[in-house]
């Protein structure tokens, strides 16, 4: 809870800061934190409450799928993304 209303204060200050939205954007973008953060919050709490097994397994499986991943090829994935708006 504490992450969590952390969070959602920091993404205020740094939305208030937006002068060019409008109050109904500034609030609609807080409601949606808020409502991201409660499920990053319910994602930690999964996690702290998994057993031995399912953590060893949870942890197996993010190991195989980090060594298929790339920074390069997803840089280059962005780059085409954002060329493909030109």
């Amino acid at each position: 809870m504490k992450t969590r209303i952390c969070l959602v204060l920091f993404l205020f200050v740094a939305i208030v800061g937006k002068a060019q939205l409008s109050n109904d954007e500034k609030i609609q973008m807080l409601q949606t934190a808020n409502q991201s953060s409660a499920v990053i919050e319910k994602a930690m709490q999964n996690s702290l409450s998994l057993s031995e097994e399912e953590r060893n397994s949870k942890i197996t499986y993010a190991q195989k799928f980090v060594k298929r991943y790339s920074w390069e090829k997803m840089a280059k994935e962005t780059l085409r993304v954002y060329q493909s708006f030109k």
